[in-house]
């Protein structure tokens, strides 16, 4: 004797659900397949700049910019970010004396960065611009090299 098979039901919406889902997946992919070579370029600087700060400038200019208290100044809202020049010869020879940050004065030492190569500082500096800056373009490496630094 057969037992007659039940009729499954199909439910649509998890069919929709699922396909929904996936095609979500899929247009993510290709998003991002076909990102520029300019976006992708910007977006590697902005991910090795976040390590090469956390590395090299966290420990004194904390994880979030805003500095040590009073012993360090913070990077988030500083006017120095505004002149790539200058913040390149800053990290690349450090700073000693007073300077004024948000209306506050420090004088703590920051020594230069020796061991980062233009790539770096390159990298660095979008990274910088990109959190906490107005800036969103990539800084070359060529415009690192090219800085007179006395």
């Amino acid at each position: 004797m057969m037992v007659p098979k039940k009729k499954r039901s199909i439910d649509s919406s998890k069919i929709l659900s699922f396909c929904f889902k996936n095609s979500l997946v899929l247009l993510c992919l290709f998003a991002t397949a076909c990102a520029s070579e300019e976006k992708v370029k910007y977006e590697q600087y902005v991910i090795s700049g976040a390590e090469i700060y956390k590395k090299n400038c966290s420990n004194c200019h904390g994880l979030d910019g805003s500095g040590l208290r009073n012993l360090y100044p913070p990077i988030k809202g500083s006017t120095y970010l505004q002149d790539k020049n200058k913040l390149v010869c800053i990290i690349k020879n450090g700073l000693e004396g007073p300077i004024n940050v948000a209306g506050k004065t420090y004088n703590q030492k920051m020594p230069a960065a020796k061991g980062l190569y233009d790539l770096d500082i390159a990298q660095l500096i979008t990274f910088l611009n990109d959190k906490w800056g107005s800036s969103k373009k990539i800084v070359e490496v060529g415009d690192v090299a090219g800085v007179g630094c006395e």
